[in-house]
């Protein structure tokens, strides 16, 4: 079982303030007593629009993407940041409102790093935790990976 560092405990924090906030929490790749490939994050608008954080071991993105077929696999962003995780994360909890952002920001091509294709997802267990069930629900994967 991997010890817990510091950065791994702030980040639980500043996810589970999330969850209060109204944040989906999405967990892939883990198995028992280990760390997850991915953690992400999501909130969802009333329109589809939604504010995502995905945290990876390298670091993580945060972007807002207007309503899209897949808020993981975004076509456009307005907002995005990127680097350790605890930066992306409280970067995303400080956007405006959406719709009511003091600036507008024009509709961009996301970045390297703003997808998380259903293709890795899939492969990977699921795990989700939604503001009103603080219980995680588990979904084994779809499929097998493939290692190389």
């Amino acid at each position: 079982m991997d010890v817990p560092q510091v950065g791994d405990i702030e980040i639980r924090l500043l996810l589970d303030k999330m969850t209060r906030r109204g944040w989906t929490l999405y967990e892939w790749g883990h198995s028992s007593g280990s760390e997850p490939e991915v953690r992400g994050a999501a909130f969802f608008w009333d329109d589809g629009a939604a504010d995502v954080v995905l945290v990876r071991r390298t670091g993580a993105v945060a972007y807002r993407t207007p309503p899209c077929r897949d808020v993981f696999v975004p076509e456009l962003v307005t907002e995005w940041d990127s680097g350790v995780p605890v930066h992306a994360l409280r970067a995303a909890l400080t956007w405006d409102e959406y719709g009511k952002e003091r600036v507008q920001r024009p509709l961009v091509t996301p970045p390297p790093g703003c997808a998380l294709p259903p293709a890795f997802r899939h492969g990977l267990t699921e795990s989700v935790r939604t503001p009103n069930n603080p219980n995680l629900v588990i979904r084994p994967a779809m499929r097998t990976p493939h290692r190389h």
